[in-house]
């Protein structure tokens, strides 16, 4: 599964950022977090934690082809092309994983590091 992992990450993860192609950075983004929550699959019950995992798939249900879950969950994510697509899934998501789901909305920062050496 580390090879598979590390695969994703730099033949495909890494590629797609390279040419701007965000369907495969989707796509591999997704895999390669299903791929790393099979290495821990013993520990939290499956690819995901049951905390993520209807979260998941109520995403994927809706479309979003990047998802995975922050470390072991229970926060989800998905990434998806514009703001505006966002707000469409995050309204639907609410109201099929009930109300008192927390959502929020995140704007990428796409820029390099800065790395600043002071003296």
């Amino acid at each position: 599964m580390i090879w598979k992992a590390s695969f994703i990450l730099y033949h495909e993860l890494v590629l797609s950022i390279l040419e701007r192609d965000f369907e495969l950075f989707a796509r591999s983004l997704a895999l390669l977090q299903e791929t790393i929550g099979e290495i821990f699959s013993v520990f939290q019950g499956g690819a995901f934690t049951h905390y993520s995992q209807k979260a998941i798939s109520v995403l994927k249900e809706l479309g979003v082809l990047g998802v995975g879950q922050s470390s072991w969950g229970p926060a989800v994510y998905g990434v998806l092309k514009s703001h505006e697509e966002a707000e469409e899934v995050a309204r639907k998501a609410v109201k099929i994983l009930g109300e008192d789901t927390e959502v929020f909305i995140a704007r990428p920062v796409n820029r390099g590091v800065l790395v600043k050496i002071s003296t």
